[in-house]
């Protein structure tokens, strides 16, 4: 007999028309979870456009930096399409919607260094990220740098088999000393390797001291009493570096390089005898010139031989005898007596320029003129006709090579807040300031900024692209 469910009458019966009105579990969880991601997300939504700061950045492009505001073309720089797409759909953070080959046509940018690991992971949107309301795009977060420099064992070719530098992850955490201020391996200091001869303390503190006992010195060391460290070092048109120490300029004025003409002359008369005494004055007034030992003679004995051809002297039989000179040298020929006094002045000033033996006392320290107060002369060599060698100075026109620095925004300090020169009796005394001085100011609780980018530059202007060789802005603009 078969199943009363099969029978047709029975139908309304064994099937439920009104189950799809019935309530169940899982279709209401359903629904209220879906109601209530849409709630949330709405209010997500509305609280970020109103609440947080700069919410525009979660709907829309930020506009680009004031640099790249003169190119009106997106397409200049966005010149792949979907990388936008490719970035967002799949969550990929490492891919760069700009090309770094969009980036050199204006810009040079050359490479950090030559050992990165990988150059390829470090492309220029890598850092630089446009669209975000920055008004410069290279000051950069520290994170962009201490990604590498916190190891750089694990960035660097070779690891870490050569490398001068230390891993780092803030300035104010674990930044190395600068390298200059370094102990040696032998626990010594640095010394200063420059070739030459001064000491700070003497210039800055014992010469307060003497007032005017020396006349012809009143006048400078008043000029130094009163600027005192910028007297002698000056900065740059753009206030950022001192210029190098001139002779002519800073130690002239009380470093002179005399040269005494004694009388030993006749004239004919009263009047010549004037004219004579007014030549001499103004030939002693002239100093050698502060060069190489054979352009110091060949300058001297050119004035002596105009001198002595202008004024008579008194012949001097016992002068030693020396072959004259060729007319074509030196124009018109002198006489044999007038050659001796060239000779003999000229021996006379070299012993008093070119001696080693300097004077006693603060006078010899004043008024010594010559040249070994200062520079160091190259023990048992000789120059030409036996004028004697000195070092060369090799005193460093940037002393922190890898930092950039600006006195003109430390303007406010007092010099010797960093530098140590009014203690610093000996030429050695590296007299730049540790890190330490720096972070006194350079630290959150003051306020100073003291990110990477502050002092460090990233691109190595030694590594100019071929292409940015002659290139001019015009030109990028144009293409």
């Amino acid at each position: 007999m078969p199943s009363a469910f099969r029978n047709q009458k029975n139908l309304k019966e064994w099937l439920e028309l009104d189950y799809y009105q019935r309530p169940r579990g899982l279709r209401r969880w359903r629904n209220r979870l879906t109601l209530l991601l849409l709630v949330l997300c709405v209010v997500g939504v509305a609280g970020a456009i109103f609440l947080l700061p700069r919410s525009a950045r979660l709907v829309q492009a930020g506009p680009v930096t004031s640099a790249h505001s003169i190119v009106h073309d997106c397409e200049r720089c966005h010149q792949e399409a979907f990388l936008t797409a490719k970035k967002l759909l799949p969550g990929n953070a490492g891919v760069r919607v700009v090309p770094d080959e969009a980036c050199i046509q204006c810009h040079d940018g050359p490479a950090h260094n030559q050992v990165q690991d990988n150059p390829e992971e470090v492309r220029c949107a890598t850092c630089h990220r446009e669209h975000r309301g920055r008004s410069v795009l290279a000051r950069v977060p520290d994170g962009d740098c201490t990604a590498c420099h916190a190891d750089l064992k694990g960035h660097r070719k070779g690891g870490r088999e050569g490398l001068a530098f230390k891993d780092v992850h803030a300035f104010n955490d674990d930044h190395p000393e600068f390298r200059l201020r370094r102990t040696n391996p032998d626990g010594q200091k640095a010394s200063d390797e420059a070739k030459i001869l001064f000491n700070h303390e003497h210039h800055l503190v014992e010469l307060k001291k003497l007032g005017d006992r020396f006349e012809r010195l009143a006048e400078p060391l008043k000029k130094l009493r009163e600027q005192g460290c910028v007297r002698c070092h000056e900065p740059d048109a753009a206030g950022r570096y001192m210029r190098p120490v001139n002779y002519e300029a800073h130690c002239a004025e009380c470093h002179p390089l005399s040269v005494q003409l004694a009388g030993e002359f006749r004239g004919e008369g009263p009047r010549e005898d004037q004219q004579i005494k007014q030549a001499v004055e103004e030939f002693n007034r002239k100093p050698a010139p502060h060069k190489e030992p054979r352009v110091v003679r060949a300058e001297l004995r050119e004035r002596l031989l105009s001198f002595v051809q202008r004024f008579p002297v008194v012949p001097d039989e016992d002068a030693p005898m020396d072959r004259l000179v060729d007319e074509g040298v030196f124009g018109k020929r002198p006489t044999r007596e007038q050659w001796k006094w060239v000779k003999r002045k000229l021996d006379s000033f070299e012993g008093v320029l070119f001696a080693a033996d300097k004077l006693e006392g603060v006078q010899g320290q004043l008024l010594n003129h010559s040249c070994n107060h200062c520079h160091i002369e190259k023990k048992g060599e000789r120059g030409g006709a036996g004028l004697p060698v000195f070092e060369k100075t090799n005193i460093p026109d940037r002393w922190l090579t890898h930092a950039r620095f600006s006195h003109q925004h430390h303007r406010m300090l007092n010099c010797t807040e960093c530098h140590d020169a009014p203690v610093s009796s000996k030429t050695a005394d590296i007299l730049m300031p540790s890190v330490g001085s720096c972070q006194k100011c350079h630290n959150p609780d003051v306020g100073v900024r003291n990110d990477c980018v502050e002092c460090h530059n990233y691109h190595d202007r030694r590594h100019t692209r071929e292409i940015h060789k002659n290139f001019t802005i015009d030109k990028a603009l144009s293409k």
